[in-house]
């Protein structure tokens, strides 16, 4: 199974060079969706979701791991950084 980033807008998939193409065959494949995860991370892109395609098309399927709040506080203060809670911030 690969993973590709797609833009939700209009469908298009991300490239080796950071724009977007259309075709599919283009895209960059992540072997697993952690990996597509943290490079929308470290990249800061937004307004994506993960396709993910088998070779069987009727198996395909999209996740949007970012519309959760754990997920836009890993964008906001980056991989492996959480916001200190009011306790411990002495």
């Amino acid at each position: 199974m690969k993973v590709f980033i797609q833009h939700e807008k209009n469908g298009y998939y991300l490239d080796a060079s950071g724009t977007w193409t259309p075709e599919r065959d283009r895209a960059v494949a992540f072997e697993y969706g952690s990996h597509a995860v943290e490079h929308c991370i470290h990249n800061k892109l937004s307004g994506v979701h993960l396709l993910y395609s088998d070779s069987n098309p009727e198996m395909d399927f999209v996740l949007n791991p970012f519309k959760s709040k754990v997920a836009r506080e890993a964008r906001q203060f980056g991989p492996g950084l959480r916001p200190e809670s009011p306790a411990s911030a002495h």
